[in-house]
């Protein structure tokens, strides 16, 4: 999560891919190469960074998520995908996908806990369609596609058991 926090937030800085360590999807690897573009040429109109918030009192204990993506600029939304983990170690993090409900401009998602001796981590990747077939480098398929990951939010356990939130139920060895 420091890494997280180092990056600029605004004008859409990051794109993480959960899952692929050191890898991405084109999606994802079309908005580094577009935020260059932005930066560098003027030549791009680059989302901003989806604003978040995660309010973990609730009247079933579920902490929910908050994401207003950027829907001021000329790319068309896509789809809002939610991931949340708990492993302190994010090499080790494996992220959940939460359902996402759309009220509005706000998409909302809940993220139940599995245990609360651990903190929480989440963020959600807000994917755009550019109305252009974007050119990629060799290995990635072009893609008319660009996910931008929005700020991430996190609650430590303390946070967790001081606003009522309820463990879901027992870690399970099955994947």
């Amino acid at each position: 999560l420091r890494g997280f926090r180092s990056l600029p937030q605004q004008n859409g800085a990051m794109s993480f891919t959960p899952h692929m360590n050191h890898r991405f999807t084109a999606d994802n690897y079309a908005a580094r190469l577009r935020w260059f573009e932005t930066h560098l040429k003027d030549t791009f109109e680059f989302p901003r960074t989806a604003t978040t918030r995660l309010d973990l009192k609730s009247d079933d204990g579920t902490p929910r998520f908050t994401v207003r993506p950027d829907l001021s600029g000329p790319h068309r939304l896509e789809s809002v995908a939610v991931f949340y983990g708990f492993d302190r170690d994010p090499r080790a993090r494996f992220w959940r996908s939460a359902e996402v409900v759309r009220q509005g401009d706000s998409f909302t998602a809940a993220c139940p806990v599995k245990e609360l001796g651990e903190p929480l981590f989440v963020f959600a990747n807000v994917t755009y369609d550019t109305g252009e077939l974007l050119q990629m480098p060799r290995g990635y398929a072009d893609t008319r596609l660009l996910t931008v990951t929005s700020e991430c939010r996190q609650a430590s356990p303390q946070q967790l058991v001081a606003a009522g939130v309820k463990s879901v139920g027992e870690r399970q060895r099955l994947i």
